[in-house]
């Protein structure tokens, strides 16, 4: 997954200055553990992960990326929902047609996890309430029933 922003005030890095709650789309791997879809990086509750170095890419069309860090939806920004087999990632206080697909539910292990940053961890955030970040733990699987 490829992180994303042609706005000037999302191109800077950021420190958490709490702990931030975040959702993340994943696939169930066995009994214990869950697995990204984009890196295959397998992950378990609440053991904290990291990575050094996350860079932003900035692009000469005024855009900037990053591929690398752990990719998450703000819970503060962002409600996630269900419908008809494709999980929706609505900004708050926005229109309803202001949407981004996230994932098309082709099983019963794609699951939408609860995560936090870290305070202390380096993010970045776009204009959609995605998030990059260097830190992340998974803490728990929201029930599919409260996505409907």
């Amino acid at each position: 997954m490829c992180w994303s922003t042609y706005e000037n005030k999302n191109k800077g890095e950021r420190t958490a200055k709490e702990d931030m709650l975040v959702y993340k789309i994943v696939k169930k791997y066995r009994e214990f553990g869950y697995v990204s879809y984009y890196r295959g990086m397998v992950y378990i509750l609440d053991k904290e992960y990291s990575i050094s170095n996350l860079k932003a890419i900035n692009c000469p069309d005024g855009e900037t990326i990053i591929n690398e860090g752990y990719h998450s939806y703000s819970a503060q920004e962002c409600n996630i929902c269900i419908n008809h087999n494709v999980i929706y990632v609505y900004r708050k206080n926005k229109l309803e047609e202001d949407y981004y697909v996230a994932r098309i539910l082709n099983s019963d292990r794609t699951a939408v996890v609860v995560c936090v940053i870290p305070k202390g961890s380096i993010y970045y955030k776009n204009e959609h309430g995605e998030i990059v970040s260097d830190h992340l733990i998974i803490k728990n699987e929201i029930e599919k029933e409260s996505l409907a």
